[in-house]
């Protein structure tokens, strides 16, 4: 190649082909020194400008790339080109000229596998998922062994909820790569919200290929304890600190973290790590820890610390920003269901319900006219990763107002409180004056009943024993388990799950039915005590 330069010093496309080898062997900056040469000599060469657009969007100077390939589709509008320039656009999260780029390399030429599913990608992106199914159709079509084309095929038919439709298009892509990490993970994940076990063999197939990923590990403990196999969960569930997608970053004490060992009089520090509803969930484990011999030491957030200082076994709780004192060892608060080898039948309970003091400041308490007192949440953390899935809007909560002798008070904090103003009747809202978690409880106590989504509300209210209806999505938590309305975790709470092919709103009717059948069986027990 250089010696036909050498022969031909001003022959564009011998450095437009010099350009290609050098980017193939991964010289980038040489492949665009070449390019751009090529470009000088011959401002008009459409392949050029295209080749140098491809170096750009490999480095993700998207911007760069798109200029490039503008400057290609102005000089010979070419199906290639407007491909590339499609996925320059969607990488810069520009989905609707992405969207236009993509039509246009398939106008150019329909028989394009890549652009149709590239086109696919884009609509699915932004939710698309019965457009981005015949794309991906298209594609598999053109190309039928194209393994990403039946993946993301797969990926939409499950965001549909046809999860059958899903698990055979994942199958065809691991036909064609039979080692495909992302499938393996899907599938699997998708297998075990069947209630299959098969989806745990894959998964486990994904560690065996990767043993020293921590994201594999992490997508095998969710699983396991979402199936109820604890004993393997929580030892998988250890790898979270080596995922760098974790939530929770590892604190690097210089401290040993604790085995189980006997404490014999050492001080401990118990960490929270996650959400609130992780705290009130694993905070169950500090009266164990306690008897291992040690000073506990329980940091937690600020909020939730005024309502877990009287926890037994707790010597010291502090928040967390707050100065540490001497401790001897630490553990994070989830890492105790693994020390002290957790299984369903194990589960220890939790000691919120001890703490009546807690419960009983006057100031805090909300006192309603006697009825049957129902407490609503509809709105986790939108910040939490999966509050799309979780949340709902106060408006699904309507079916339940045409009950009679029901009395509901908002339990809703954050930005989703502002949708009380729109709610047709009146509805008190107690918690926008609430100082902590502590005073929460106060209001919750009160009352007959809460419902809500999965929120660190369900766990308060669960671990108080104070009776909770608990929505789920169609894809729950690990923590819920998959088939169940009851959960070892909180004896007084009842889950009601949305199905796949089902919205909220369909719960919100099944629950509207329930809720009456409880308001009856609560009035006829009423009646019957005035009888005696």
């Amino acid at each position: 190649m250089k010696s036909a330069i050498r022969s031909a010093p001003n022959h564009a496309p011998a450095h437009n082909a010099l350009g290609n080898a050098l980017f193939k062997t991964g010289k980038n900056d040489l492949a665009k020194v070449s390019y751009s040469h090529a470009i000088r000599l011959d401002p008009a060469s459409p392949d050029a400008f295209f080749n140098l657009g491809n170096v750009y969007l490999a480095e993700k100077d998207y911007a760069a790339a798109i200029d490039s390939y503008k400057r290609s589709v102005a000089l010979s509008a070419q199906a290639d080109v407007y491909n590339n320039l499609g996925l320059a656009y969607s990488e810069w999260e520009q989905h609707e000229a992405a969207t236009e780029s993509f039509l246009r390399a398939i106008q150019l030429d329909a028989s394009h596998a890549d652009a149709h599913f590239n086109f696919g990608r884009a609509l699915a992106k932004q939710k698309e998922h019965r457009a981005a199914i015949e794309s991906f159709g298209n594609a598999t079509m053109l190309r039928p062994d194209y393994a990403k084309a039946f993946h993301s095929l797969g990926a939409s038919q499950q965001a549909l909820g046809d999860l059958a439709a899903a698990a055979e298009a994942y199958r065809k892509a691991l036909d064609f790569e039979p080692e495909y990490t992302d499938v393996l993970s899907n599938l699997g994940s998708l297998l075990v919200l069947q209630g299959s076990y098969e989806g745990i063999d894959y998964l486990e197939r994904l560690v065996e290929q990767q043993p020293d990923s921590a994201e594999a590990h992490w997508n095998l403990a969710i699983p396991l304890l979402m199936l109820g196999d604890y004993d393997r969960g929580w030892r998988e569930y250890e790898w979270r600190w080596q995922w760098e997608k974790f939530t929770s970053p590892r604190r690097g004490f210089k401290q040993p973290q604790w085995q189980g060992e006997s404490l014999d009089g050492a001080t401990i520090l118990i960490h929270a790590e996650q959400g609130f509803g992780d705290t009130l969930q694993f905070v169950r484990y500090a009266p164990l820890v306690a008897r291992r011999g040690g000073r506990v030491i329980l940091e937690v957030q600020p909020s939730i610390k005024r309502l877990l200082q009287r926890v037994p076994g707790v010597d010291q709780c502090i928040g967390q920003g707050e100065a540490l004192p001497e401790f001897s060892c630490h553990c994070p608060l989830m890492s105790l269901p693994y020390v002290f080898g957790t299984t369903i039948d194990t589960i220890p309970s939790s000691p919120l319900e001890l703490l009546d003091v807690v419960f009983s400041e006057p100031s805090s308490r909300y006192e309603t006219k006697d009825c049957l007192k129902v407490g609503l949440v509809w709105g986790g953390n939108p910040m939490h990763q999966n509050d799309a899935l979780r949340s709902i809007s106060l408006a699904h909560f309507l079916p339940l107002s045409k009950i009679d002798g029901v009395s509901f008070v908002s339990l809703q904090k954050g930005p989703a409180s502002e949708q009380i103003v729109d709610w047709p009747f009146y509805l008190p809202d107690p918690c926008s004056a609430v100082r902590d978690f502590s005073d929460t409880a106060a209001i919750i106590s009160s009352l007959d009943l809460v419902i809500t989504v999965d929120t660190a509300m369900a766990h308060l209210a669960g671990a108080m024993e104070k009776p909770v209806w608990i929505l789920n999505s169609h894809i729950p938590d690990w923590r819920w388990g998959l088939q169940s309305e009851t959960t070892p975790w909180y004896p007084t709470a009842r889950l009601f799950r949305r199905s796949f092919s089902g919205g909220w709103e369909e719960l919100m009717e099944r629950v509207a039915l329930e809720l009456a059948m409880f308001q009856d069986a609560r009035s006829s027990n009423a009646a019957v005590q005035c009888a005696v």
